[in-house]
């Protein structure tokens, strides 16, 4: 009975090291002669092995918890193909914007008083929208956390013909003045794609790329 329990709560590095060298097996996918590179390998290899069991034991694998055969818990090795493509496209996504901000500036860029205005426009636009719930909420997005971000979009003004339309606002992550939508919980105007009907946008790649997707993606409570 002690062997036993032992056993079955007391093996936590022998299963950590079978995960990382029997299943996950980085070593021998990368093989290099290289000291640095082989070290390199093996941090690798417990950060996606610690983060795998960590991921098992708060429940964040979601429907790929039993993503393996037969509804058995999903293999290190499927997972780290998740985390790898998550990882590129954040990495990618990421890039994107640095390289919008990394840009010399031109004649027509504004300065950073202009910007600074229009952020406090922009906190003050939403402000109001919120204040006379003149906004139309048109969906949500879900954090990591399962935290509800509403999407919501400004509400329609009247032009001096008499035709309605929506106000853009300066989107607060890439600086753009196109933007009509904004985060209610975080009071955060932020760019997101619209189809010509209003309706959310479903292509993957266009809200992938959104601000407001990149907003949700980083948020931390």
């Amino acid at each position: 009975d002690i062997i036993q329990k032992y056993y079955s709560s007391s093996n936590v590095i022998d299963v950590h090291n079978q995960l990382r060298q029997h299943e996950l097996a980085l070593e021998k996918k990368w093989v290099t002669h290289r000291g640095t590179f082989r070290f390199y390998t093996t941090l690798i290899g417990i950060n996606v092995v610690d983060s795998y069991l960590l991921a098992q034991h708060h429940c964040f694998l979601g429907p790929l918890t039993t993503a393996g055969v037969g509804g058995s818990p999903i293999p290190i090795a499927k997972y780290a193909g998740v985390l790898s493509k998550q990882l590129l496209e954040l990495a990618a996504r990421q890039s994107n914007y640095s390289s919008s901000f990394s840009k010399p500036p031109s004649a027509n860029t504004p300065s950073l008083s202009s910007f600074a205005a229009g952020y406090v426009s922009t906190c003050n636009a939403v402000e109001l929208e919120i204040k006379h719930h003149t906004f139309d909420t048109v969906g949500y997005l879900e954090d990591r956390m399962g935290g509800k971000h509403t999407i919501c979009k400004f509400g329609k003004k009247i032009q001096s013909g008499g035709k309605l339309y929506r106000p853009p606002h300066a989107c607060e992550l890439c600086h753009t003045n196109t933007s009509i939508a904004f985060c209610l919980e975080c009071e955060q105007c932020l760019c997101f794609p619209f189809r010509r009907s209003g309706s959310i946008s479903d292509l993957p790649a266009a809200q992938a790329m959104s601000c407001f997707q990149h907003h949700v993606d980083i948020y931390k409570r």
